[in-house]
């Protein structure tokens, strides 16, 4: 029996989880957290992959997760630009706030 061909696109994931199964298999359960609620995921992975490969890809996956994300460094020209937008809108509003618009009498 083959498997049809399917996608499967998650979004607004919020944590993952790899662990082993405990079926004769030993499949793959990948747990998805979202700010909708929690998702579960079993892949059988035997006889493409052996328990141990199983669990090289569970355990990298837990590790890569619990790494803390490294802080962003902001690219100077980047810095710079979005100073330069907000001292231009900076004058902007003050020129606006400086001839306010009065209605005309009926």
């Amino acid at each position: 029996m083959s498997i049809p061909k399917t996608y499967l696109s998650i979004h607004d994931v919020t944590g993952l989880q790899a662990r082993i199964g405990y079926a004769v298999d030993r499949p793959l359960e990948l747990v998805i957290d979202s700010p909708h609620g929690a998702m579960q995921i079993v892949i059988f992975l035997q006889p493409l992959l052996t328990k141990e490969q199983i669990e090289a890809i569970a355990d990298t996956i837990n590790v890569v997760m619990k790494t803390p994300k490294p802080p962003k460094e902001t690219c100077p020209k980047e810095a710079a630009a979005y100073g330069a937008e907000g001292d231009y809108y900076a004058r902007l509003k003050a020129d606006l706030n400086r001839h306010p618009i009065e209605k005309e009498a009926c």
